[in-house]
């Protein structure tokens, strides 16, 4: 999955939770050209931990408002 991440033409951020599994190289993707955002307080289902900090991301990744 990295693999196709760091392959891909369009803008990629790379969303995980602050105490979610450790990601392997997060520099090596930030040289790729993909973002890290790493949410606060969250854990590997980002989602269900940090719903509103989730959209936050998701927002700032698509350049758009948060609802």
């Amino acid at each position: 999955m990295r693999e196709m991440l760091v392959a891909m033409a369009i803008p990629r951020t790379f969303i995980r939770g602050e105490h979610g599994e450790d990601l392997r190289d997060p520099e090596g993707l930030r040289g790729a050209g993909v973002d890290v955002a790493v949410i606060p307080g969250a854990g590997h289902l980002v989602i269900a931990d940090a719903p509103g900090a989730f959209v936050a991301a998701l927002a700032t990744t698509l350049g758009v408002g948060a609802a």
